[in-house]
């Protein structure tokens, strides 16, 4: 365990480049394009509120197929379960720009929606928070462009992060999950699971 981010197990063990990410993937991507990869993604992201309509039949797994996995994923984080998020750095960040409550409520709302994306597994924290406040910017036309421009940091790789959270924006302004998901969910492999006793 570590109170400091870079001599954290996130950032020695668990934040991966691109290559590796699409190494990990190559399995998953054989069965599902991109767009739809990242559909199933928002599906389950928020399927604990809505995910009734989705399952013409009774829900397939249970409990003991939840806790299956969750020792899986103990055992393959190797209980490094201390995760850094945005949070933290983007509350300083506003506070140095000069607290506007508004960007900061904008930018927690990206903030969260950057969740579902690849971002936190590519990129530490305090990058992912400047990206954030970027798009939180542009969007409420602040010009903070002489703020950014002080900070010490790759603006390429905020960029990039810009990137993924737009393109995740534009994914939900076309992605009609009611009528999609259950083709996308068709296509997933299934569990086998034991005969009940």
């Amino acid at each position: 365990m570590s109170g400091n981010f870079w001599q954290s197990s996130h950032h020695q063990q668990w934040l991966l480049d691109k290559q590796d990410l699409i190494r990990e993937r190559q399995h998953d991507l054989a069965i599902l394009p991109e767009d739809e990869y990242q559909k199933i993604f928002i599906f389950f992201s928020s399927v604990k509120n809505k995910f009734g309509y989705a399952y013409t039949q009774e829900f397939p797994y249970r409990t003991n197929h939840i806790l299956e996995c969750e020792f899986y994923l103990l055992e393959n984080l190797d209980c490094c379960l201390i995760v850094y998020q945005p949070y933290r750095p983007l509350l300083q960040l506003v506070q140095d720009i000069g607290h506007e409550e508004q960007l900061l409520t904008l930018a927690w709302r990206i903030v969260n929606d950057s969740l579902r994306t690849d971002v936190s597994l590519l990129y530490p924290p305090y990058q992912i928070a400047i990206g954030c406040l970027q798009i939180a910017c542009v969007i409420l036309q602040k010009d903070h462009k002489a703020w950014f421009a002080e900070l010490n940091v790759d603006i390429e790789k905020i960029q990039e992060i810009a990137r993924y959270i737009i393109n995740l924006f534009e994914l939900w302004k076309t992605y009609d999950e009611k009528k999609e998901i259950q083709s996308l969910l068709g296509k997933m492999p299934k569990p086998k699971p034991a005969p009940q006793r």
